[in-house]
């Protein structure tokens, strides 16, 4: 077989000599790839079988039409944006077949201001190319010229007029080892994403190297379940398997993380031999084969996830979407191929290679994760660490001999990377540039035939990333042992990894110290990570110098609570441990800066062990002295459910407060799940949790619920407008009295109430201090008009990102919107589903519509949240209503004061476009209507953000010098 110059002579190859080899594809059950004309696809499991042969052949027809593209927009890369592996995979090959650059991208933030910030830094970093996306993702590209824009169906439907434009003749493109194959993007975490030149050559010698070190072969099977916009799919499973000509299986990620167990069933089903995971969900599957092992039914109990929670709308119900990226984990619907028979017996004797990258690997989760699957026949070291970026085609170092049996021999907590593959080098540097020795810590940089040429159209970033030799400086610290491998030692740039997630630890401390924290002395706190022995993945460790005696326990529990609190509000991840140090142990450089790097070592060598010990002993006697045991079933189901849920050094009773153990409006919709589940009650209202913070007043109310066995009619439920968020009781200031969106949603306001902390929660006279959201604001205006009019003070009025003329908006609006926008925010729905078939969903009845979004709805979505049919239909006319309320509404009167909160205008559905237009042709015309100078306060984030994680902190210090100034 010749030796492939380029990535089409790879594929020639494989379609040659691959026999029946090929890729067999499984699609989530209620999706389906837009290219299956092509492929034999089977609607009845979702899978798509394929060889070498038939991707080679379509793809080459499928490129004269890319041809087309590329000679009408005169532009060679191909900025592609599809959702499944099938349609990934087709246009990839098309792209590459018709002479282009295929740039695959990454998925987008939800939210929709920063997603449109993405989009214009891709347009412009790539120079306007043509981009081809699937159907349900245009939304994505919403005010992008429409001539750069090729849906998938739009090329089937102008396939002539794509023909008839394309000018090179077929098979006629030439192609050099050192042009550039692939633009794959960096994710952007720390500024605008950047785009990796790999060429043919780089990814061949990639490719060739990983065979090479794995001893990978045509029998070996790949498996893979990433997009392939990251390198871990595209490079470390697909064009290494095509290289060989090996047959590679991909699944959704969505199934792989809702039920980890389908992952091991798969390896078994297809024998696999060679695969990817990153550490965390090598944890996940630790938890998970436990389970199997002691009969757990996997489909209920199979769900041991951590993920981020921070979506758009965060803090709302939409957070139980629980995203990844762009991709909702939802458990298997029973119509899966995911699902796994109660009595199959795993073989796992086929996995040679568990390639694990992307954080750092704890030694004893690999050796627990290979000792429980040494029962299903796995080997003693199919695990592999590695280190890889995109910059090096995803692995460039591996451990392929003895993990993790070697680091257990040299007593490492992480595990060793091991050895460059053939073609790369590797070095560690000092500071001052020269050679580390062996065991000496240093900055990794690594060289050699897999390394990127350089960042697309960003001369200075290349020039930053390598060194004058042309080394590439990787950002990590590590060490070479005495056998010459790799071990890793930390981030340069001292970012947290929590469950995969990358969180900065300086943003951390910046909302703790702008939040003003109780018992923090400005600027002496630090946030650092810390993998503690037997855990899965990074916690976070919070230091400070306290404000308060330092024998004091109820200040020492209040701050701690404090500091757990702010952090779960910006970051959504609870604090592992608080600890207060002296200011000795604090000490600030000239430059007045605490060392993290150095703080952290101290923790982790046992220099704060003394103290750690005296802190729990002193929290423990408070806690017992303050702790009230629970009587009742109820109180005893609930406290051991907080304890679990929330843990900590404080041992949670009856008298406990739900918001001062940090819960979020997660956490709350959970505990409303397993309280529901454990007593046996069909619904627990969500009002309940606000209305009986304390646990002995939650269980009281609980008690009196109707459990399921009980007719639904027996319960009557009075309704009470109002919800209190983080009631104080004994407080003699003027509480805040907020309006909710027209969505009728008040969790949005539970992360902003924990900045409030001091307000009452009744009020029977002025002065008033009234806040609207949205659309609330038009009804906090009415309020305040008629509250001044009954001689009542109204001190300070807010509104939100609201202008007073909203008719013309509001009549825009009908049944159908509301109702998508109720999916959508319930995460029944992604956000382009619910939007891009609006105008198709008008043409059914309400039914129909009602019908669709049911079925569609993610397996279990809506028991979780305890929706009904009708209560979908409900509350989407409740939210129709209130729009129709503002059809003919014209503001009119004045009010005494008024502060103004805004952000930048959502793009295509206001007139304004930019934020000076916003700001003065429809936030300003408020001047109208109050008597004094209404106070604009301009605020970070989207309209649906600038009360969330990670713009909540900002706001609020913006809102809480409005309330000082207006002397609240």
């Amino acid at each position: 077989m010749p030796r492939p110059q380029h990535l089409l002579q790879l594929l020639n190859n494989a379609a040659c000599n691959a026999d029946k080899n090929g890729i067999t594809i499984y699609s989530h059950p209620q999706t389906k790839p837009q290219c299956t004309p092509y492929y034999s696809y089977e609607n009845q499991d979702g899978v798509t079988k394929i060889t070498y042969h038939e991707l080679q052949q379509h793809t080459l027809q499928e490129s004269e039409a890319i041809r087309g593209i590329l000679a009408l927009l005169n532009h060679k890369i191909v900025l592609l944006h599809v959702n499944e592996h099938l349609d990934s995979i087709h246009w990839f090959w098309s792209i590459v077949a018709a002479g282009g650059i295929p740039c695959m991208c990454s998925p987008f933030s939800q939210d929709p201001v920063q997603r449109q910030k993405q989009v214009n830094n891709l347009i412009q970093l790539l120079d306007s190319p043509p981009i081809i996306l699937s159907d349900n993702l245009i939304p994505d590209f919403e005010g992008v010229d429409r001539k750069h824009l090729w849906s998938l169906s739009s090329i089937n439907s102008r396939r002539a007029e794509l023909l008839a434009a394309k000018t090179s003749p077929d098979h006629s493109i030439t192609i050099a080892k050192e042009d550039t194959a692939v633009l794959m993007l960096t994710s952007g975490s720390t500024g605008n994403a950047k785009a990796v030149c790999l060429t043919h050559g780089q990814i061949l010698a990639s490719v060739s190297g990983k065979s090479q070190m794995h001893k990978t072969t045509t029998k070996d099977v790949f498996l893979n379940w990433t997009g392939l916009d990251h390198v871990a799919n595209l490079m470390e499973i697909h064009l290494h398997a095509i290289s060989l000509g090996a047959n590679q299986v991909h699944l959704p990620a969505a199934e792989v993380l809702g039920n980890p167990l389908g992952f091991l069933e798969k390896i078994d089903k297809h024998r696999v031999s060679y695969t990817f995971a990153p550490n965390f969900f090598l944890g996940t599957l630790i938890n998970t084969v436990l389970k199997l092992d002691q009969g757990v039914d996997l489909k209920v109990a199979g769900d041991e996830i951590a993920v981020a929670d921070e979506l758009p709308f965060t803090a709302s119900l939409q957070s139980l979407s629980l995203e990844i990226g762009s991709v909702a984990i939802t458990p298997s619907t029973p119509e899966s191929p995911f699902q796994v028979p109660a009595s199959k017996k795993l073989d796992l004797s086929c996995l040679r290679a568990l390639i694990s990258g992307g954080e750092s690997n704890v030694v004893q989760t690999c050796a627990d994760l290979t000792d429980l699957l040494q029962v299903y026949n796995a080997s003693e070291s199919f695990i592999r660490p590695g280190f890889g970026m995109t910059e090096t085609c995803a692995g460039c170092i591996y451990n392929t001999i003895n993990c993790p049996a070697y680091d257990v021999s040299q007593n490492s907590e992480f595990c060793c990377l091991g050895e460059p593959f053939p073609g790369m080098e590797m070095r560690i540097l000092r500071k001052d540039g020269s050679l580390a020795h062996h065991g000496e810590i240093g900055e990794l940089q690594v060289s050699g035939a897999a390394l990127f040429p350089r960042y697309y159209n960003n001369v200075e970033e290349t020039g930053l990333a390598k060194t004058s030799d042309g080394w590439f400086k990787t950002g990590d610290n590590g060490t070479l042992d005495v056998n010459g491998r790799l071990c890793l030692t930390g981030r340069a740039k001292d970012l947290l990894i929590i469950n995969g997630i990358n969180l900065h630890p300086q943003n951390i401390e910046s909302a703790l110290n702008a939040g003003n924290t109780f018992g923090l002395t400005p600027s002496y706190t630090v946030v650092f990570g810390h993998r503690p022995t037997g855990s899965h993945t990074e916690v976070i460790v919070v230091v400070y110098l306290p404000a308060f005696e330092a024998t004091d326990p109820a200040a020492r529990s209040k701050t701690a609570v404090s500091i757990s609190r702010a952090t779960v509000t910006y970051c959504g991840v609870r604090p592992f441990k608080i600890l207060p140090l002296p200011s000795n142990l604090l000490q600030k450089s000239t430059l007045g800066k605490i060392s993290r790097a150095k703080t952290r070592a101290a923790f982790e060598s046992g220099l704060y062990d003394d103290l750690i010990l005296a802190d729990e002993s002193l929290m423990r006697s408070y806690h017992e002295q303050q702790f009230c045991a629970p009587k009742t079933g109820t109180e005893k189901v609930l406290a051991e459910l907080c304890q679990g849920q929330f843990g900590g050094s404080a041992q949670v009773g009856v008298n406990s407060n739900l918001f001062e153990l940090g819960a979020s409006s997660v956490d709350l919709l959970t505990l409303k799940m397993h309280l529901q589940q454990r007593l046996g009650i069909e619904t627990i209202p969500i009002t309940c949790f606000f209305s009986h913070p304390i646990l002995r007043d939650l269980a009281s109310s609980v008690s009196q619920m109707t459990a399921q066995s009980a007719p639904v009619a027996a319960t009557v439920v009075e309704y009470d407008p109002v919800v209190i968020l983080n009631p104080n009781i004994g407080s003699t200031k003027t509480p805040i009295w907020f309006i909710h969106p027209g969505m009728g949603e008040i969790l949005i306001f539970l992360n902003l109430s924990r900045h409030i902390t001091d307000r009452p929660r009744l009020q029977p006279r002025g002065p008033y201090a009234l806040c609207g959201y949205s659309f609330g604001s038009i009804l906090t205006f009415e309020i305040a008009k008629l509250l001044e009019a009954s001689g009542a003070e109204v001190q300070f009025l807010g509104t939100l990102d609201q202008p007073p003329f909203f008719k013309q908006r509001a009549r825009t609006y009908d049944w159908y919107e509301c109702v998508m926008t109720v999916a959508f925010f319930l995460g029944l729905m992604g956000e382009g589903e619910a939007y891009a078939g609006l105008g198709e969903m008008r043409r059914l009845s309400r039914d129909e519509v009602l019908d669709g979004i049911v079925k569609g709805a993610p397996a279990g979505r809506m028991e979780e949240l305890g929706l009904t049919r009708k209560k979908i239909d409900t509350w989407a006319e409740l939210a129709y209503r209130m729009k129709v309320i503002a059809w003919d509404y014209d503001p009119e009167g004045l009010v005494k004061v008024m502060d103004v909160f805004y952000t930048g205008p959502l793009i295509g559905l206001v007139q304004a476009k930019t934020m000076e237009e916003w700001r003065r042709d429809f936030i300003g015309k408020w001047d109208g209507f109050v008597e004094t100078k209404v106070k604009y306060h301009e605020v970070n984030g989207t309209h649906r953000t600038i009360i969330s994680p990670p713009f909540l902190v900002g706001f609020w210090k913006v809102f809480h010098s409005a309330m000082e100034a207006r002397g609240l």
